[in-house]
């Protein structure tokens, strides 16, 4: 199953506990333009533009608990270093103006395997933009990632 929410939605922890209980799973963060649209803002990277513009790839185990850390990560009031979305949010103004956090959706989907999930996406998407979504930083991932094309070839 694949969902859309806000990412600051009001009541993300009781839409989440309906739709996926204590599931695990992965999920994107990305831009709407505005309120008014369902459209993504795009992000120019290395090889080509992300026209779905994904700002962050992320795996847990528990759905609920991680995007509700992820939630109160962005939000100005709170300060925490639980989530990498909200470190960069919180240390660069430049980035919460590019990047509004009322805009900010979620795109989450169930998975038996986040963590093989997760690692499957990231290596789609590094391979189709030449580099990691803006807010990944997976240095063992990459790692891992040269290690399997060194060895196919």
């Amino acid at each position: 199953m694949i969902k859309i929410y806000n990412a600051i939605e009001d009541k993300l922890y009781d839409l989440i506990n309906t739709d996926f209980k204590d599931e695990g799973g992965v999920y994107t963060l990305q831009c709407r333009y505005s309120q008014d649209s369902d459209s993504l803002r795009p992000i120019d990277r290395i090889l080509k533009t992300d026209n779905e513009g994904i700002l962050y790839i992320g795996e847990t185990k528990a759905l609920i608990e991680r995007l509700t850390v992820l939630k109160k990560s962005v939000k100005p009031d709170y300060e925490t270093l639980a989530h990498t979305v909200g470190n960069y949010y919180f240390i660069n103004e430049k980035i919460r103006i590019k990047y509004p956090i009322d805009l900010l959706v979620l795109k989450v989907e169930s998975s038996d395997n986040p963590i093989e999930k997760e690692k499957e996406l990231l290596e789609i998407y590094t391979m189709d933009y030449g580099e990691l979504p803006p807010f990944n930083s997976k240095l063992e991932f990459m790692k891992e990632l040269i290690r399997k094309i060194k060895d196919k070839g």
